[in-house]
């Protein structure tokens, strides 16, 4: 393969995936973590808030004060509950890793052609190995996303776990 061939294959394609993927890791990983703590959060919240409610409720009367801190545990759990399924239902965390294993996979590829290292010290032509090689690892991200858009529909519908 030309030189000038697998630059254009790195820069155009392979730096690109790399990028992207880079990007949807972070992406998930934002979300899986900002869910996982609103979901923590409000768990340990709608206990205390009953508890106190309970202790330090006056009579019934019919203010709207009064009312809010009725209602603001069955909110809370509300949260609670739809954190707790968003993270079970979008698979953020299952995605975070599919997409941070393709970059990381990606990158080493990259770094194991560039200095001829591994596969490529005894490859006749080094670069259509790359070639090859970064579009299995691509491929194979591919048909993770697709399985975890499957599985996420499925549990957004209700027929799947």
């Amino acid at each position: 393969m030309s030189e000038s061939r697998i630059e254009t294959y790195v820069s155009d394609r392979l730096q690109d995936q790399i990028t992207y993927h880079d990007a949807s890791a972070v992406r998930a990983q934002r979300a899986f973590r900002r869910l996982a703590i609103i979901s923590i959060a409000a768990t340990a919240l709608t206990p205390l808030l009953l508890a106190s409610e309970m202790v330090f409720s006056p009579p019934p009367t019919d203010e709207p004060l009064q009312m809010v801190v009725e209602i603001l545990p069955i909110v809370i759990s509300v949260i609670a509950a739809a954190a707790t399924i968003s993270l079970s239902a979008f698979k953020y965390k299952d995605t975070w890793i599919a997409h941070r294993m393709a970059c990381e996979s990606l990158r080493r590829e990259m770094q194991l052609h560039s200095f001829g290292a591994g596969p490529y010290a005894m490859a006749t032509d080094p670069d259509a190995l790359l070639v090859e090689r970064a579009e299995v690892i691509m491929s194979e991200g591919d048909t993770a996303w697709q399985s975890f858009q499957a599985d996420a529909g499925a549990g957004i519908d209700g027929m799947g776990t």
